[in-house]
């Protein structure tokens, strides 16, 4: 049984780097104020941003339109400076969630001991959680209109300011990769949980 254990806990904590780069990372809705009822409703992964930065998706077609050089470096746009800070305790959440996963799994394969599991699972939760309510703080930032995507990646000129002024983000959030990583993670806790409960179980039995 313990065995069982210690393979679901690896296969559970490789999941994380998979969903995080396959699965929806962001999901937005925007409208144009000029037009009842036209709004888009888009989400991407971070497999499917770096294909658009790359040349490799649709979007790269229509970001040209708006005169977004995506086969040069990507110059971060100044408007976004003010992100910098939280975008850095994103990143930085977002790799304590990945180092918990692969410590998990890395200590699985070598032992079954329940509490390391247990803590670096907590941590992996807490630290998806925590990445959620700093990047709510980052929605905010384009939902508000304090952030003009259109123009910030466009350089300002005229008909993207203009495509800009019309174009409302209404929500930003993050997509599907949270709730599966909330899932993984609480899944790992509640492994641990149920096998500690059923072992001490066993023991009080003798």
């Amino acid at each position: 049984m313990k065995y069982v254990y210690r393979v679901v806990n690896a296969l559970l904590a490789l999941a994380v780097f998979p969903t995080l780069y396959f699965v929806d990372l962001i999901y937005a809705e925007m409208s144009v104020s000029l037009i009842k009822k036209a709004a888009v409703y888009e989400s991407l992964s971070i497999k499917e941003i770096v294909d658009i930065f790359t040349g490799k998706s649709d979007y790269s077609t229509l970001l040209s339109i708006f005169k977004v050089d995506t086969s040069s470096v990507f110059k971060w746009p100044q408007e976004f400076n003010i992100l910098n800070t939280r975008l850095i305790v994103i990143g930085v959440l977002l790799a304590v969630m990945l180092l918990a996963a692969l410590f998990i799994f890395i200590f699985s394969c070598v032992s079954g001991k329940r509490i390391p599991v247990l803590v670096s699972s907590a941590v992996g939760l807490v630290s998806i959680i925590a990445a959620n309510i700093v990047f709510k703080s980052v929605a905010a930032e384009f939902t508000s209109g304090n952030i003009n995507v259109v123009k910030a990646l466009s350089g300002g000129g005229l008909i993207q300011s203009i495509v800009g002024t019309v174009v409302n983000i209404d929500s930003v959030r993050f997509a599907g990769f949270q709730n599966a990583e909330i899932m993984i993670f609480a899944g790992l806790i509640t492994w641990t949980a149920i096998f500690y409960l059923s072992e001490f179980g066993d023991t009080e039995k003798k």
